[in-house]
């Protein structure tokens, strides 16, 4: 059994012919691997199961809902494609790759606007003292931002947060 956490979820793979199940009672004696979702957030309690190809084989790119009656049991669009996109290298089904991650593509902007301004600043001040003070501000700025960054993630989102937060 192989098993991945995203955020609040936690999701095996059961292989055919591997046990599964509250006390491993059961065999997946399908052709079919299984995925299983566990919640993070009420002590990996169990939620769903599906057959893995069952959810490879969604029309659109939608989120899931694990069990109507809990609204918060439902897995995002983005959250669902790195579990899946996780699932098919578990299987077999494609090569290994790096999973990319709107989180990544966030990091890296607000790196590339804290470098550039920790380098303004370290040119107005080439002995340091500042320059080290006003680095240490954007990383902090910047530690914050993450924090605070909602669902839009585009860069161009995320520019404007920054500049906003800056006042440039």
């Amino acid at each position: 059994m192989s098993t991945f956490t995203h955020g609040r979820w936690t999701v095996c793979i059961i292989k055919a012919g591997e046990m599964y199940g509250a006390s491993n009672s059961l065999v997946n004696d399908t052709n079919s691997p299984f995925i299983e979702f566990y919640d993070n957030n009420h002590d990996k309690q169990f939620v769903q199961r599906y057959l893995l190809e069952t959810l490879l084989q969604r029309k659109s790119r939608a989120g899931l809902m694990l069990q109507g009656g809990v609204p918060e049991w439902t897995v995002s669009a983005d959250e669902l494609d790195i579990i899946l996109d996780w699932a098919k290298v578990e299987v077999g089904l494609v090569a290994a790759a790096p999973i990319a991650t709107p989180a990544n593509e966030t990091i890296k902007v607000i790196q590339d606007v804290l470098v550039k301004h920790a380098k303004s600043t370290l040119q107005a001040d080439p002995i340091g003292y500042f320059a080290f003070q006003g680095a240490l501000e954007h990383t902090t700025s910047g530690s914050r931002l993450l924090t605070t960054i909602g669902e839009d993630t585009s860069e161009s989102a995320i520019q404007l947060k920054i500049l906003a937060e800056y006042e440039w």
